[in-house]
C-alpha cells in the first residue's frame, strides 16, 4: 500500500494526469491509459493529499474495469487476469485512501456518490462474469470493504447489490442468471438481518418475493415448498405485502387441489370397495323385496353420491340447487353408519330444503368421518353417540357428538387445510376444510363451530339460509 504523502497538491493540476485522462481515458483507450496511470502512481502517493490519492486510485480501478467491460479486443482478452487484478488493487487503494482522508481531511472529500456506486457495480459485474462460483465470497468481501467508508457506510453497497440482483433476475440470455440472483439475495438477506434499522424491511420483503417467484418458476423437487416458505417469510416482516399474500394463497390453493386429487383417489377406492361389499351382500339376499335389500340399494346410492360430490368439488362444478325432502335424505345418509348410535330430531314444519344435496351430503359425510376418527383417536369407551337436529324452518343442521371435543390450540384454525388434532401435516386435516368449502363456497351457506360446545364432544352447525 502506498505511503502517506507528505506534500499536498491537487491532482487536477497534475499535467500528466490531465493529459492521460483527456487523450486516452475519455476516448475509450482504457488499457493504454491504465499503463500510464500506473507509471504516475509513485509520484501521486508522494506529492498529493489523501483525498487526491483516493481520486487517482478511483480512476485507476475504473480504467482497469472499463478495459474489460467496454474496450474489448484480442489484447484485452490476453490481459484479462492482469486487468482483473488491477481493478481489485485500484479499488482497494481507493478505499484505503478514502479511510485516511476521512480521518485527516474530511472537508476535502466530495459528497457525490455516483463514482463509488459505479465502482461497486463494476466489481459485481466482473464477479458475475468471471468468478461466478465465488460470487458469494466476492460480494461479501466488497460489501464489507465499502461499508468501512463512513461517508456512505453499508447502505451504498447494499443498494447496488439489490440493483444488480434485480438486473440479473431479468438477464434471461445469461447462463446461471437465476443462480446468481439467489446468491446475491441470500447475501443481501444475511447482511440486512444484522441491521437494527427498519429501513431495510421493504427491500428485504422484495428480495424474499423474488426468491419465492424464482423457486416457483424453477419448480422441481421442493420448489413449491420453497416458494411458499419465502412468501411466508415476507409476510412475517411485511404483513401487507400484496404479492406475498397472493403468492401464498395461490400456492396453498394449488396444494389443496393436489391433496384433493389424492384424497379423491382414496375416497373413490373406498367407495368402490363399499359398493363391491354392498353388491356381494345383495347377491346373497334371498329376496330383493326385503328391507335389507332396500337398505343396501340406499347405501349404494349414497356411496355413489359421495363419489360424485367429491368429483364435483375437485373440478369446481357449480352447485345444482333442487328442492328435496331433508329428513328422509338425512335418514338415507345415516344408514351408511349403521354401526353408530345416531339420533335424528327435528323442529318446525318445513319439509323441503332447497340446496345441492350432493354438496350438503359431502359436508355431512366429512362431519361424520371427523367424529368417527375422533372416537377412535380418543378411545371413547362409553356409548358413541351422534345427534343430528334439524331446525326445519331456518334450514339449520346441528351436528353433535360425544367424541371427546376439540383441543383448544387448534380451534381457531380448525377449518384451515392440514389442521388436525392428529398433527399438522399433509394428507390429514382436509375433511373439515373440504366440508366448509362445499357449504360456504359452493352452496352459499355457513359451516361453523357452535359457540357453546358440549362438555365431552363437538357441535357443528350448517346454516343454509343467508
Amino acid at each position: 500500500m502506498p505511503a502517506r504523502p507528505s506534500v499536498h497538491k491537487r491532482i487536477f493540476q497534475e499535467e500528466t494526469y490531465v493529459n492521460i485522462t483527456r487523450q486516452l481515458f475519455t476516448k475509450g483507450q482504457y488499457s493504454k491509459a491504465l499503463a500510464q496511470y500506473l507509471e504516475l502512481a509513485p509520484l501521486v502517493s508522494q506529492q498529493y493529499s489523501a483525498a487526491d490519492c483516493a481520486v487517482f486510485w478511483n480512476r485507476v480501478g475504473s480504467c482497469a474495469a472499463n478495459a474489460i467491460l467496454r474496450e474489448g479486443g484480442i489484447s484485452v482478452t490476453e490481459m484479462l487476469p492482469y486487468l482483473l487484478k488491477q481493478t481489485c488493487e485500484g479499488i482497494h487503494n481507493y478505499l484505503h485512501w478514502m479511510q485516511v482522508a476521512e480521518k485527516e481531511e474530511p472537508g476535502r472529500l466530495t459528497q457525490a456518490l455516483e463514482e463509488p456506486k459505479e465502482r461497486f457495480r463494476e466489481l459485481l459485474t466482473l464477479a458475475i462474469q468471471y468468478h461466478g462460483e465465488q460470487l458469494e465470497e466476492h460480494t461479501r468481501h466488497w460489501i464489507d470493504a465499502f461499508a468501512k467508508i463512513h461517508l456512505w457506510g453499508k447502505a451504498l453497497p447494499l443498494e447496488i447489490t439489490l440493483e444488480i440482483l434485480q438486473q440479473q433476475r431479468m438477464a434471461f440470455d445469461q447462463a446461471d442468471h437465476l443462480k446468481h440472483v439467489q446468491t446475491l439475495a441470500q447475501v443481501y438477506l444475511d447482511i440486512t438481518q444484522q441491521e437494527e434499522s427498519t429501513n431495510y424491511l421493504f427491500a428485504r420483503a422484495r428480495v424474499m418475493n423474488i426468491l419465492s417467484d424464482i423457486a416457483y418458476f424453477e419448480g422441481g423437487e421442493g420448489g413449491e415448498e420453497k416458494a411458499l416458505y419465502w412468501a411466508k417469510q415476507c409476510l412475517a416482516i411485511y404483513p401487507d405485502d400484496a404479492f406475498a399474500k397472493k403468492q401464498k394463497s395461490f400456492i396453498e390453493q394449488q396444494q389443496f387441489v393436489q391433496s384433493q386429487i389424492r384424497r379423491f383417489q382414496h375416497d373413490t377406492n373406498t367407495a368402490i370397495a363399499d359398493l363391491r361389499g354392498s353388491l356381494k351382500l345383495l347377491s346373497s339376499l334371498k329376496s330383493n323385496s326385503s328391507d335389507a335389500f332396500k337398505d343396501t340399494i340406499s347405501r349404494m346410492e349414497w356411496d355413489l353420491d359421495r363419489v360424485q360430490a367429491v368429483h364435483k368439488l375437485i373440478n369446481g362444478y357449480q352447485a345444482n340447487f333442487v328442492s328435496f325432502p331433508i329428513e328422509p335424505k338425512i335418514q338415507q345418509w345415516l344408514k351408511a353408519y349403521a354401526n353408530l348410535e345416531t339420533h335424528l330430531t327435528t323442529e318446525g314444519t318445513t319439509t323441503h330444503w332447497e340446496s345441492d344435496p350432493s354438496y350438503l351430503g359431502l359436508a355431512f359425510h366429512n362431519l361424520m368421518k371427523n367424529s368417527i376418527e375422533a372416537f377412535e383417536r380418543n378411545r371413547i369407551r362409553c356409548a358413541r353417540l351422534i345427534h343430528i337436529h334439524l331446525k326445519l324452518d331456518q334450514e339449520i343442521l346441528i351436528f353433535e357428538d360425544n367424541a371427546g371435543g376439540i383441543p383448544s390450540p387448534i380451534i381457531e384454525r380448525l377449518f384451515e387445510p392440514y389442521v388436525s388434532s392428529k398433527g399438522i401435516q399433509k394428507e390429514t386435516g382436509l375433511g373439515l376444510y373440504q366440508a366448509r368449502t362445499a357449504v360456504e363456497t359452493l352452496i352459499g351457506g355457513q359451516l361453523i363451530l357452535s359457540a357453546k360446545q358440549p362438555e365431552n364432544g363437538a357441535r357443528f352447525e350448517i346454516h343454509l339460509m343467508g
